[in-house]
């Protein structure tokens, strides 16, 4: 198959928007070792070019070694300490060589003698260059029970332009995911299992921009209160796997620009007190299942632009919430004036646009303290 990207470019193993197909990892990719269950370890498969800018570098809490797959001696390094290395061309074997013209080479990163890894950040700039620069990461496989947080986020120190996929192994101590992947454009698989997100509470921005991101493993999100910006432009998304979201409170632009989102899981939002933009541009979203919004203050955008809407609840909302342009029925605006509560005051509820709007029934809104625009 062809996949790949230029020195400057994109992946071109993007899945096409809408999920049409799954993300195949390229066949002339290296293996990346073994990484078991309560191991802990880190591996980097990462493209080396006939270039002098071959940057890498990361901190870790808990003394640890590095093996920089290019034939040098295993370096140790402190704790907190930034480990750096530009790895050389030349140190690469050419049987690495892929079609695209680069060389690969593994970098194993595991604790010395009586350390854990307690942290890994891999959002740091080499001391070379003094402004952000792209590193080569192309696959990331690690199990790191001990650690408190991992972090991919492209900042101002550094971008992640070509890593593709993920994957962790096992249980993980993360408390929060917050911006974890943020920006990451050609992330296309999260590969793992329920249990690293066990203990997770925030989850806000966590695949924040990540374009190319078809589809997510199940995740444990039963400690989550924070949702906000999960999945915010992920445009390749088209759909998630059930999430136990019962803890939510925040699901603000939750799936903001999931432009080829077609469907949502059933969601526990009983605790939920912001729901703006949660599904603002999403454009290929045709129902949304019931969602329970008594506890909500704060609903502005949140169908904004969701053309293809067919069908929504909103059982117990008090405050006012648009649904404008969609293509709501009679029976599904009848449908969703029933599920509302009491206004709280003067609330207005917008269903401007809708073809169903010639022959619903205001008054069962209307009747219940709010005034409906439309």
């Amino acid at each position: 198959m062809s996949h790949g990207f230029a020195r400057t470019g994109l992946a071109s193993t993007v899945v096409p928007p809408g999920g049409s197909g799954a993300w195949e990892r390229p066949g002339d990719w290296l293996a990346l070792p073994t990484v078991n269950n309560g191991d802990q370890k880190i591996c980097l498969l990462v493209a080396i070019w006939n270039t002098t800018n071959n940057f890498l570098a990361f901190t870790i809490s808990g003394a640890c070694t590095v093996d920089w797959g290019d034939g040098s001696a295993p370096q140790d390094v402190a704790s907190g300490v930034k480990a750096e290395k530009s790895i050389a061309w030349a140190d690469i074997s050419s049987s690495t060589v892929t079609s695209l013209g680069y060389r690969q080479a593994i970098v194993t990163i595991t604790p010395q003698a009586g350390q854990n890894l307690t942290s890994l950040n891999f959002t740091v700039r080499h001391s070379t260059p003094s402004t952000q620069h792209s590193d080569g990461l192309l696959d990331v496989r690690l199990s790191a029970p001990f650690a408190a947080s991992i972090t991919f986020d492209t900042n101002s120190n550094i971008t992640h332009n070509y890593m593709e996929q993920v994957e962790i192994i096992g249980t993980t101590a993360i408390t929060t995911c917050s911006a974890m992947f943020r920006n990451l454009r050609v992330l296309s698989s999260i590969v793992g299992t329920t249990a690293w997100t066990a203990n997770v509470t925030d989850f806000s921005s966590m695949f924040y921009g990540c374009s190319s991101l078809a589809s997510v493993p199940a995740l444990d999100t039963s400690a989550g209160t924070s949702f906000s910006g999960m999945f915010y432009y992920c445009s390749s998304l088209a759909s998630v796997p059930a999430l136990d979201t019962s803890a939510g409170t925040n699901f603000s632009s939750m799936f903001n620009g999931c432009s080829a989102l077609a469907s949502v899981p059933a969601l526990d939002t009983s605790a939920g007190t912001n729901f703006s933009s949660m599904f603002n541009g999403c454009s290929a979203l045709a129902s949304v299942p019931a969602l329970d919004t008594s506890a909500g203050t704060s609903f502005s955008n949140m169908f904004n632009y969701c053309s293809s809407l067919a069908s929504v609840e909103l059982t117990g909302c008090k405050y006012s919430v648009s649904v404008a342009s969609g293509v709501l029925s009679s029976a599904a605006l009848d449908a969703l004036y029933t599920s509302l509560g009491t206004a709280a005051g003067a609330q207005t509820i917008t269903v401007t646009g809708n073809y169903g709007t010639t022959g619903d029934t205001p008054s069962i809104a209307t009747g219940k303290g709010w005034t409906v625009t439309g």
